[in-house]
C-alpha cells in the first residue's frame, strides 16, 4: 500500500458534508441488502471474478463461496495475506488474477 494512503484517505474525510453522506449511505444499507438477491439474479450470467483478501476483517473470505452460488460462471480468488483492499495492499496479484480473468475470456 502506498504510504501516503491512510493520510490520503483522511483528507477525504475533511470534506465538506461528508460525514453526512457516509451517514447517508450507513442508514441505505438494510434497504441495499434486502435488494441484494434480485440485483444478483438480474447479472447471474454475467461472467464474474470475486477476489477477495484472506485477511479481510470487514467482509470476511467465508463470504465468497456463498456469493460465488449467485453467479454462472464465476473465479474466486483468495489473495494471501491481503486484507480488505488486495488492489492497494498487493496490487501485484490483484492485477494478475484480473488479467487472467481477463484473458480466459477474451479466449474462450
Amino acid at each position: 500500500m502506498e504510504a501516503d494512503a491512510a493520510r490520503n484517505y483522511a483528507l477525504a474525510a475533511m470534506v465538506p458534508q461528508t460525514r453526512e453522506h457516509i451517514g447517508s449511505v450507513m442508514r441505505s444499507w438494510p434497504s441495499d441488502i434486502r435488494g441484494l438477491p434480485g440485483a444478483l439474479a438480474e447479472i447471474r450470467e454475467v461472467p464474474t471474478l470475486l477476489v477477495w483478501g484472506s485477511r479481510d476483517h470487514a467482509v470476511l473470505p467465508t463470504s465468497a463461496e456463498p456469493l460465488a452460488k449467485c453467479f454462472d460462471q464465476v473465479e474466486v480468488n483468495i489473495i494471501e495475506g491481503a486484507g480488505h483492499l488486495p488492489y492497494e495492499e498487493t496490487p501485484d496479484e490483484f492485477n494478475a488474477a484480473v488479467k487472467k480473468f481477463l484473458r480466459s475470456r477474451s479466449n474462450p
